[in-house]
């Protein structure tokens, strides 16, 4: 069930509270009949496109957080200081530990490898995801 957000009059000069306001947003449905309130839109294509933003929200955080921590490896035979590319991600995903590698240097491998593999992961992700909110998209809004 959803309830009208206060009026900005009777919150003038207290400034902008959420506990204070969700407090008000109670007490003014208290005694009302259900009929009154306003019916959330959230099921069917509305929810799954709510969670399809939430989950492009999350996927693109994580791609970047991949590749920034990517970044932080620069001394692992490839210049990590520009956008890695998909031939880069590729590579790096198919090294093998060496036996001439020192431990740190055998720890930092295995993390590129992981963050390598993982950021592709959530590339793919993304677009899946992407592909998800067009198909939506299009069925809401034909011809949009």
């Amino acid at each position: 069930m959803e309830v009208k957000p206060p009026k900005k009059k009777t919150r003038h000069g207290r400034g902008k509270s959420d506990p204070v306001d969700a407090f008000a947003a109670a007490r003014s449905v208290l005694g009302k009949r259900q009929s009154c309130c306003f019916n959330p839109r959230c099921d069917g294509e509305r929810a799954a496109i709510s969670m399809l933003l939430a989950a492009r929200r999350r996927s693109d955080h994580q791609h970047t957080a991949y590749r920034n921590a990517l970044v932080r490896l620069i001394d692992l035979g490839f210049d990590a200081r520009h956008a890695s590319t998909e031939a880069q991600l590729k590579e790096i995903s198919e090294w093998r530990t060496r036996e001439h590698d020192n431990i740190d240097q055998r720890v930092a491998r295995a993390e590129a490898i992981d963050l390598a593999k993982s950021n592709k992961a959530s590339k793919a992700r993304l677009k899946v995801i992407e592909a998800e909110l067009v198909d939506l998209d299009e069925k809401m809004a034909p011809g949009l």
